[in-house]
């Protein structure tokens, strides 16, 4: 918890534009809730940041000036949630999430209920090829259920508890370990705007592995590098499942082969069993219900086509 006492908008506000410069805070207008925050700049770990509690309050700033040029923001929710706006993008930040943050872009926080986060502030070139971050890694939630997100959540939550008691000489450790880990979940971050990028990964992970009977979800996110839930939201964006998915690259497959003239020697037993099926008659039953015919007429409309 911050140690001052919560302050009105006007102090609370002037405590931001301290901070950032450029800062306008407004509250929401409901009846028995009374708008607060506290904020409280320092360094926590090898970080310098800004340690933040509202509630009941909306705050806006536009682009930052040259000076944020070469500094990224990374937001960390601690308590209750924020909604984040920038570049036409809203997600709302939770306990645990780490989303990162462009200074150089205008940006509005809403919360309604009371929340707690910490705006660290990290250097661009140290966890990006040339210093450029592009605006497909910004707002972007790295989720730290899983895989590196996890670890570097852990990483940033030790700067968190030890605050400014860390050893100098542990510092740049530390450093370098959370560049290294927030590096690797940027190149993972894809462009959520490019649906069939993000499918399209997907798909190309259970090609090579579409023919073993056990796939799983838990399968699927090991190997892709995310957690469940990022590969169930980038399912949803096809509404579908991992589950769905599966069925479909093996469907697809099973098509290309039986309109394949070079696999005509092959039984449809063999096919199946290729593709992962536990048996023909299950196989069977699938591919009629999705493509509309049994395999055997299937294969023969396509000869005779």
């Amino acid at each position: 918890m911050l140690s001052q006492a919560p302050l009105p908008l006007a102090a609370f506000g002037k405590d931001l534009r301290s901070v950032y410069g450029q800062f306008d805070v407004d509250y929401y207008k409901r009846d028995g809730v009374r708008p607060w925050g506290r904020a409280l700049s320092g360094t926590f770990g090898p970080l310098p940041a800004c340690r933040v509690e509202v509630a009941n309050v909306r705050s806006s700033r536009p682009g930052l000036d040259d000076n944020w040029r070469s500094t990224a923001f990374l937001f960390l929710g601690l308590k209750g949630e924020v909604e984040v706006e920038q570049r036409g993008r809203s997600i709302r930040i939770a306990p645990g999430n780490l989303v990162l943050n462009d200074p150089l872009a205008p940006c509005i926080l809403s919360a309604k209920e009371a929340c707690e986060a910490i705006v660290f502030n990290i250097d661009r070139r140290s966890v990006s090829a040339g210093g450029q971050l592009s605006n497909d890694h910004f707002g972007r939630i790295l989720d730290g259920e899983r895989g590196v997100a996890r670890m570097l959540l852990a990483v940033v939550r030790t700067f968190v508890e030890e605050g400014r008691a860390t050893a100098p000489e542990e510092r740049e450790a530390m450093l370098e370990a959370f560049s290294t880990l927030l590096a690797r979940c940027i190149e993972q971050v894809a462009p959520e705007d490019d649906a069939a990028r993000i499918l399209g990964r997907i798909e190309r992970w259970l090609e090579a592995r579409i023919g073993d009977p056990g796939l799983s979800a838990e399968d699927m996110a090991a190997g892709l590098g995310m957690s469940r839930r990022t590969l169930y939201r980038a399912c949803a964006t096809n509404l579908t499942t991992p589950s769905g998915l599966i069925w479909q690259a093996r469907l697809k497959r099973a098509t290309e082969l039986l309109r394949d003239p070079r696999e005509r020697g092959r039984s449809i037993t063999d096919i199946a069993f290729s593709l992962g099926f536990s048996d023909s008659a299950h196989f069977s039953r699938l591919f009629r219900q999705k493509i509309g015919s049994s395999p055997r007429t299937y294969r023969q409309a396509q000869r005779a086509s």
